[in-house]
């Protein structure tokens, strides 16, 4: 019973997990199936035993302990294993068409009732799809900063194809954003091809996720600043993309942060600046090489004080300022001063309010931040109200 019940409410989510995520841990409904009982029946209620026990000097706590050590040890390398298992992705509506009739399918073999609420269920949900088409955007590209801690990761869309800019950090563990973040990202895109890759810098906190990147995008265009951890440096270059012209340079000031690769996309009225980690000497070169106002400006170096003079603000003017810097990170980032002086730009801080998600269409644009949009319910979340 307990086995039909969990598949039951494990296919039952199917439909809205891929509608949200575009993907599906593989280990999943196994995982609920032995982490639910074990933990409720079995760890949960000796743990308050062994509390008891130790509370009162019952004899035979010291094996207990001992038990419940082991248990979890036990437990917690299965769950790792099952957390290890790679995700399967999914693209909607196909994909949610699909599993609404498997869902139908299993229900329709139950009773009268089942059968009702497979209706009902299937129907809701074929629906759900629909309402994105009547709800014409006129959109050109698209900005994500993503949130990765205090590290940078930024992916543009246009024309179903991507550019990313800088990968985020890779932990010792194996642990990286791209593979947690940015891959499922441009599944939920419907992303069809990567055309570029920049890594700004080699610093792990830019950088760490470039070989997960290029191993799975290997026909990608290639760009890196100056930097003996990096590939031979291409940067300095102009091309356009679809509608975008693309202008990279870098500072020739060695290597490391002031030899970050930075990027500028205009598309005859807007322009985005990415700048990587360089510092006030880097901008002032930049500057005095023909760099000017721009719309939107990702901070340079996360927010630092060794970054955005004055200068390089008041000749870049811009409307929009995004900091990519981790919550409550031991840096400071982004520094008081730093706001302080883009005070005249509209800021957005991702250790505050999430990934910051730029839309940008002919004659508007529209910033949102994560954590601000999944207070909405989650049906509004997957039709895009």
């Amino acid at each position: 019973m307990l086995v039909l019940i969990q598949a039951m409410i494990g296919i039952a989510m199917l439909p809205i997990q891929v509608a949200m995520f575009g993907q599906l841990p593989s280990g999943a409904l196994l995982l609920n199936l032995v982490a639910v009982p074990l933990f409720s029946v079995i760890l949960v209620p000796l743990n308050l035993l062994l509390m008891l026990g130790l509370s009162f000097d019952f004899p035979s706590v010291e094996n207990l302990a001992e038990l419940l050590n082991n248990l979890f040890a036990v437990s917690f390398r299965g769950l790792d294993f099952l957390a290890g298992l790679q995700a399967v992705s999914f693209t909607t509506p196909i994909a949610l068409l699909g599993l609404c009739v498997l869902l139908f399918s299993v229900l329709l073999t139950a009773s009268a009732v089942g059968r009702r609420f497979a209706i009902a269920y299937l129907t809701v949900l074929l629906l759900v799809p629909l309402f994105n088409s009547f709800w014409p955007r006129s959109l050109n590209w698209q900005v994500y900063v993503l949130d990765v801690g205090q590290g940078l990761a930024v992916v543009i869309e246009h024309n179903n194809q991507a550019l990313i800019f800088d990968s985020g950090p890779r932990f010792r563990s194996g642990f990286s954003y791209a593979e947690s973040v940015i891959l499922p990202l441009l599944v939920d895109l419907r992303v069809e091809y990567v055309t570029a890759i920049v890594t700004s810098h080699g610093d792990n906190d830019h950088a760490g996720g470039r070989s997960v990147l290029e191993e799975a995008f290997p026909k990608a265009l290639r760009f890196y600043g100056r930097d003996k951890r990096l590939p031979d440096e291409r940067c300095n270059e102009q091309m356009k993309w679809g509608e975008l012209a693309l202008t990279f340079r870098m500072a020739n000031l060695g290597e490391g942060n002031n030899g970050s690769c930075t990027l500028r996309i205009f598309d005859g009225n807007y322009s985005l600046l990415l700048t990587g980690d360089i510092e006030q000497m880097a901008e002032q070169q930049l500057l005095a090489e023909g760099l000017t106002k721009v719309s939107f400006l990702l901070s340079p170096h996360h927010g630092s004080n060794s970054s955005s003079s004055n200068g390089f603000i008041n000749a870049l003017q811009p409307e929009i300022v995004m900091h990519s810097s981790g919550a409550y990170n031991r840096f400071g980032f982004p520094h008081t001063s730093v706001t302080e002086r883009y005070s005249a730009s509209e800021q957005f801080v991702t250790g505050k309010g999430g990934a910051i998600h730029l839309e940008i269409g002919d004659r508007s644009y529209q910033v949102t931040q994560q954590r601000y949009l999944t207070s909405s319910p989650w049906y509004q979340q997957i039709i895009s109200w």
